[in-house]
């Protein structure tokens, strides 16, 4: 047998240091998850209450099913105008074909309740005052924007926009593969809390420089990973995992590259542009780096921060300093 020219201490040493490299992750908001009181999420589903209504009497079924669907139907159900558009939609032949696919999807699974309803726990967990919704599933006709939307006690989920990356429709609707790759079932989650976040917990600052919304944009995600610490990053983030590697192996050059550039304190729109419009890619660092680098720079940023900030509640993270002091406070120096 060949003999090793390393010391087993070495090969631990080098073992550990792999794994810690590969796991950018936060680890201050673990919790034991056990120890969290069950909490009973409400689902109503407006599609099937539309889809499968008898539509040669729609405006009496809708004043009928009306109080338990008020973000759909806070409206006079007398308004003849109204009502037709309702019918009009309710027989779109689009419309139709996605509230069939999303019963395929997810009508029999229940994998993507489970999941909201622990991450649920871990957000009364954290935020106990802000009251749970009411969960609302409709379908939106592919509208990407609308995905998802959170008021004071609802929660609205457009099904038809996570049906998977290469669900056909999507296609023939020409939604860019970028787009795509974040309206599968596993990017409903992260979804649900961005929502969750900017109508409950975020802080409207003015984002005047890059720096700015670097750090506000961190703040989103910090949150978004604390609600659901074991998905991964890219699946967070939205981006293909491959996007999320290069991001992960040039960090260090990035950083170098917004500090020797002066892109931190710019408030040109031209370099907002270039570090968060949405897109498939980054021309200015590699077509294998995705869009949003602003954004994922200021989520290390906060993870940094938050690993400086033991005894600081996440409520209070989310919440506490300016940007200069968060960038100063959080030691953020990649290699």
């Amino acid at each position: 047998m060949q003999k090793s020219f390393f010391h087993p201490a070495f090969l631990l040493t080098l073992i550990l240091l792999v794994i810690a490299s590969c796991n950018t992750k936060t680890e201050r908001f673990a919790i034991d998850e056990r120890s969290l009181p069950a909490i009973a999420l409400t689902y109503k589903d407006y599609a099937s209450a539309l889809f499968l209504a008898d539509t040669s009497n729609l405006a009496e079924h809708l004043k009928k099913i009306q109080p338990d669907f008020l973000p759909f139907l806070n409206a006079s159900l007398d308004d003849t105008a109204g009502i037709r558009k309702l019918k009009n939609f309710a027989g779109d032949t689009l419309a139709r074909r996605m509230f069939g696919r999303t019963q395929q999807v997810f009508a029999s699974q229940t994998g993507w309740k489970s999941m909201l309803e622990a991450s649920f726990r871990r957000f009364h967990y954290f935020f106990p005052a802000i009251p749970i919704p009411v969960i609302y599933t409709f379908v939106s006709n592919v509208q990407p924007d609308q995905a998802v939307m959170a008021g004071p006690n609802e929660l609205l989920i457009a099904l038809d926009c996570f049906l998977g990356y290469d669900e056909p429709a999507y296609g023939r609707l020409g939604i860019p593969r970028y787009m795509a790759v974040r309206m599968t079932p596993e990017h409903l989650g992260p979804a649900v809390w961005a929502a969750m976040y900017e109508a409950h917990v975020e802080d409207k600052v003015l984002r005047t420089r890059v720096l700015d919304e670097m750090i506000a944009s961190g703040r989103k995600y910090l949150f978004i990973e604390a609600m659901l610490p074991d998905v991964p990053d890219h699946v967070l983030f939205g981006v293909e995992a491959g996007k999320l590697r290069w991001l992960q192996q040039h960090e260090g050059e990035i950083w170098t590259a917004l500090i020797s550039e002066g892109l931190l304190y710019s408030t040109d729109p031209t370099a907002f542009r270039k570090l968060f419009a949405d897109g498939p890619f980054t021309a200015d660092f590699s077509y294998d780096a995705p869009a949003r680098i602003g954004e994922w720079v200021g989520w290390q940023i906060m993870r940094s921060y938050a690993q400086q900030q033991p005894n600081k509640r996440l409520a209070d993270i989310l919440i506490s300093g300016d940007a200069q002091s968060i960038l100063s406070a959080s030691r953020y120096k990649p290699r």
